[in-house]
């Protein structure tokens, strides 16, 4: 009975374990794996316990000892490294959810400098997560109050986001046609800044439309990968820079077309449904004497937009913390 229990468990084991691998992640797939994982466990227990006395037997074999050192040298030696584990959750990161891949060495550079001497750099790097993202940093004081911008995408910029896409295409970075006659706009792209630039729009809302965009000198095309802004601000002994970033179509199961259905905004517009926005930030001091800070996460926006609250639990943020690898910021 114990050997059927054990059978059948490792059976349940290798169909959810499959189900998992190829299609992705399902909330009743996970709970039968954990369950029949456990179930598993406490047979082979019962297994090892109805079998103690042969066990003892072949381990006062002369031969069991030298078969048992063998095998847990390759045993602990093979979890330690985890190499073959890394190698097939690398190729299935790459080839399940197709992420964009790009030279850590290769940069797009933003200069918003006009020919003078940049005393600000921010520089990006691309996570595995980084799918063409809406992104844009600004500057606040001490206090939180907002100063400037220094660059922000054109989509969000103009309020121009085109039907069309779709999970499939988005992240394979193909071509997206422009569907006639519809131009949603992505109010929860990037909220945080947009409630914090205080520009109210016609339609009572903050984030930037095709009838109050942001200016052109401002603006950027929506990075490929890694990047680095150059800027000329106006010297301030104490400040803040911020970054808020959002990646389309990367929902999970708290963010998803199956949450939130009493919201109306959430469900509107482009339908690009996804975790919401992560904001970073780190404040800058002359008075720390140092060139080079590296920004942190502080937390994330509304999920449909509607408000400019930051919130400060990322425990429901998954894949999209890893959107970037790290932000440094240069002040001289």
């Amino acid at each position: 009975m114990v050997s059927v229990f054990i059978g059948a468990s490792f059976f349940v084991l290798v169909a959810t374990g499959l189900f998992a691998f190829f299609l992705g992640y399902n909330d009743l797939n996970m709970v039968l794996h954990v369950i029949f994982g456990w179930l598993f466990l406490i047979g082979a227990a019962l297994h090892f316990r109805n079998n103690i006395k042969p066990i003892k037997f072949y381990l006062q074999q002369k031969r069991s000892w030298w078969l048992v050192g063998v095998a847990s040298v390759l045993t602990f030696g093979f979890s330690s490294s985890m190499q073959p584990f890394t190698s097939v959750s690398q190729w299935y990161l790459q080839h399940k959810t197709k992420l964009p891949r790009q030279a850590k060495s290769e940069f797009s550079v933003y200069n918003f400098t006009a020919e003078a001497m940049p005393n600000l750099e921010v520089e990006m790097m691309a996570g595995e997560h980084f799918w063409f993202p809406q992104v844009v940093i600004w500057l606040e004081d001490t206090a939180g109050n907002y100063l400037q911008t220094l660059l922000v995408t054109h989509s969000t910029a103009k309020g121009q986001f085109f039907s069309g896409r779709s999970k499939a295409n988005y992240q394979d970075g193909t071509s997206i046609p422009k569907a006639a006659g519809s131009t949603p706009i992505r109010i929860d792209a990037l909220p945080y800044w947009s409630h914090k630039r205080g520009v109210l729009q016609t339609d009572g809302l903050f984030a930037p439309s095709a009838q109050l965009p942001v200016t052109d000198g401002l603006t950027g095309a929506t990075p490929q990968g890694s990047f680095l802004l150059k800027s000329v601000v106006d010297t301030i002994s104490n400040f803040k820079v911020l970054v808020e970033i959002n990646v389309a179509f990367d929902d999970n199961e708290f963010f998803s077309e199956f949450e939130y259905p009493d919201d109306t905004l959430y469900h509107s517009g482009g339908g690009l449904l996804g975790q919401p926005s992560l904001i970073y930030q780190v404040n800058i001091s002359e008075q720390d004497n140092k060139r080079y800070y590296i920004m942190e996460r502080a937390g994330h926006g509304h999920h449909s937009g509607q408000t400019g609250e930051l919130y400060k639990d990322l425990s429901r943020i998954t894949t999209a913390s890893r959107i970037l690898e790290r932000i440094i910021v240069k002040y001289n």
